[in-house]
């Protein structure tokens, strides 16, 4: 039952970023080094007291949520549980222990309910105390569209919280609200859809996801059109950027699911390694370069894909590692 919790949090965060990865300012990657060697190098007790310290601000340290998420989960967990209480109006360590009790929960049985029910209340109250600080509200949001109902689950109170994301970012809510739509098939998403669009522009994200649920639902033809609806959108700000990269990975690797070989495939796929993008929610190089890899052998290349084979740094991705075995034996 939480294993299903788990799927659903980890696509959510694929598909729109929504833990994604904030660049910190270069001063900011000097704090972030300075508290990860207090972390390690003092005791534990002052090691959690320095950080608890550093996370009681106004403003959100994604860098440093994000590396203390990599760290020990029960030290991490005791550094939240204890942080929530010498710091109760921080809603940032309201938000790290809801993120961490919320992984806790995915990698638990007998306490999964326990560790939900945990994160729930503290994403919560995160967002109570910063009622305007979308990153808040989108924890409680990815944890009412993730969890089971009997772990405090809801999509209709999702779809309110998505609402009032609106209300401060359009786009942003927007993007969660369709999000949402698709991942439960509700009949609204168009609705949603026509009202974002009729107020912000046509925007990539909306092909994307929609392109997205249909490769989901092995419907290959299908999702590539939709796919190449997104890459082909006129919008040149970030988010679209983001969108349209993420679109040109996914038309190749459609093929590969679709196991046919096709040109427009192959050549979004060197699109996307060329542009070299990063960040946390984009397919890694080594994964674009397997998706390539397959598509030549697809189409009887195997010079070609033995050739990236070589080239690919697997970075102990036990995944990607397999997937590699698996096409070589095919070569």
């Amino acid at each position: 039952m939480y294993k299903n919790f788990g799927r659903k949090a980890v696509a959510l965060v694929v598909s729109l970023g929504i833990f994604s990865h904030l660049h910190a300012a270069e001063t900011e990657d000097e704090n972030l080094i300075a508290l990860q060697q207090q972390w390690e190098s003092l005791s534990e007790s002052k090691g959690n007291e320095a950080l608890a310290t550093a996370l009681n601000t106004e403003t959100v340290n994604q860098p440093l949520i994000e590396w203390l998420l990599t760290q020990d989960a029960d030290r991490v967990e005791e550094l939240a549980n204890d942080g929530v209480e010498d710091f109760p109006q921080s809603a940032q360590l309201w938000y790290l222990r809801g993120r961490i009790h919320a992984n806790q929960a995915m990698n638990s049985v007998f306490s999964a309910l326990s560790h939900a029910k945990k994160s729930l209340k503290s994403f919560e109250q995160a967002a109570q105390l910063q009622p305007q600080e979308l990153t808040y509200l989108r924890g409680v949001f990815s944890f009412y569209q993730g969890a089971p109902s009997m772990a405090g689950g809801s999509t209709e109170k999702a779809i309110d919280v998505a609402k009032s994301m609106i209300a401060i970012d359009a786009r942003k809510g927007y993007q969660s609200l369709v999000s949402l739509g698709f991942n439960k098939s509700l009949p609204e998403v168009q609705t949603w859809i026509d009202e974002a669009q009729a107020q912000l522009g046509e925007l990539p994200e909306y092909p994307y996801m929609q392109g997205m649920m249909l490769q989901q639902e092995e419907r290959f033809a299908e999702a590539a059109v939709l796919l190449s609806q997104a890459v082909a959108n006129e919008q040149t700000d970030e988010d679209s950027q983001s969108f349209k990269l993420k679109a040109l990975y996914q038309i190749g690797r459609t093929s590969v699911l679709a196991e046919q070989y096709s040109l427009a495939a192959q050549q979004s796929l060197e699109q996307y390694i060329e542009a070299e993008p990063a960040g946390q929610d984009m397919p890694s190089m080594s994964w674009a370069t397997l998706r390539l890899a397959q598509l030549h052998a697809y189409n009887n290349q195997s010079e070609q894909a033995v050739s990236l084979l070589a080239s690919i740094d697997t970075q102990d991705d036990e995944r990607l590692e397999d997937e590699i075995k698996k096409l070589k034996r095919k070569l």
